[in-house]
């Protein structure tokens, strides 16, 4: 992913819970070349206090949709439940937008290939779509098999690796 006139890459956050605070923020804070510029979180007191807390710049935001409005964002990071993962994966692709979005991928298989599909639309955006965890892996592999490819699938720019899991482990 090329940086804009080597600026910072500019990161909206939707979804600020505890997986994003204690994993993945850390993380993001200690590169220098990123800048978390928005956060929309279940509520806009709860966006508005994580800014406060966490991001002193970023600009808290009422919804996701207004977030993926903002046209200078480059990456949308994606930290809410499950539930949400693929409408704001794929409205962020429509937007223009580089996505990354945690574990788990989707609720369920049509989800994880209507991902699938949006991140093939738009091949020129980085796609980071963390692989399901024990009880959706199955279902990864049957995206693999209905796509006729082998286990290591690309979804973007990223690859997907899939482990063929016996029935018995799920």
């Amino acid at each position: 992913m090329a940086q804009k006139n080597n600026q910072k890459l500019r990161i909206g956050i939707v979804g600020a819970g505890s997986i994003v605070r204690q994993r993945h923020l850390p993380a993001l804070k200690k590169n220098p070349d990123v800048e978390i510029v928005t956060v929309s979180n279940s509520t806009y007191e709860s966006s508005e206090q994580f800014c406060k807390e966490h991001c002193k710049g970023a600009t808290p935001m009422r919804n996701w949709a207004d977030l993926l409005a903002v046209p200078d964002l480059d990456i949308i990071w994606i930290g809410t439940p499950p539930y949400m993962h693929s409408a704001v994966t794929i409205s962020a692709l429509e937007a223009g937008k580089h996505v990354f979005c945690q574990a788990r991928m989707s609720m369920d298989l049509a989800e994880a290939e209507e991902m699938l599909a949006a991140s093939k639309r738009f091949p020129e955006l980085v796609t980071m779509l963390c692989p399901c965890f024990a009880r959706r892996r199955l279902e990864c592999v049957q995206i693999c098999s209905l796509k006729n490819c082998s286990p290591k699938t690309s979804l973007g720019h990223h690859t997907m690796f899939a482990s063929k899991v016996s029935p018995a482990s799920i």
